[in-house]
């Protein structure tokens, strides 16, 4: 059951409807500007929750999408934060699904680097759909109603977009 009464909920669902605005901009910096208000917004919830590896592993994505917004030239930076939280989740490793939360993160790592705002937000759908996976695994439900948002809201503008080329290529 979810409850949505809590501040868990809450900074998750700041979070999710932040990322859906992200999937229907136009350029990366406002994309990664926004994902980085998402990312603190799943600090705080992670840390309300109580969740200490999902708070150490939110705040290095906080930082490498600050980090990948603002300095994308240094992606050294990013690896290496990613490298810490690859640690981070092998040493809270409970089972086969957590490769799906070391997908989420390498996913996001990769999406705040590169450098077209189409292909950021199809690593934050492929992110997404690792998250949900191990929202299932987890039994954390809110993760799959979230993530499920996300990735919705992802492929409709990957079908909207698609739609706009194919009329500018017919005309």
């Amino acid at each position: 059951m979810i409850d949505v009464y809590t501040l868990e909920f809450l900074f998750g669902l700041l979070s999710t409807i932040l990322i859906v605005v992200c999937m229907f901009l136009k350029t990366r910096e406002n994309i990664l500007l926004l994902k980085l208000g998402a990312d603190v917004s799943w600090v705080l919830a992670f840390l309300v929750q109580g969740a200490v590896s999902g708070t150490i592993a939110m705040l290095f994505t906080a930082v490498r999408t600050f980090f990948g917004r603002n300095f994308v030239e240094f992606k050294s930076i990013g690896i290496f934060l990613w490298f810490i939280s690859s640690i981070v989740t092998f040493y809270y490793w409970k089972g086969f699904y957590d490769v799906f939360s070391l997908l989420g993160l390498t996913f996001v790592t990769i999406a705040v680097y590169v450098k077209k705002a189409q292909t950021v937000k199809v690593f934050f759908i492929l992110s997404s759909i690792s998250w949900g996976f191990y929202g299932y695994f987890i039994g954390y439900f809110e993760l799959i109603f979230f993530e499920f948002f996300i990735t919705f809201a992802g492929f409709i503008n990957m079908y909207r977009k698609a739609g706009t080329s194919a009329k500018i290529m017919s005309q």
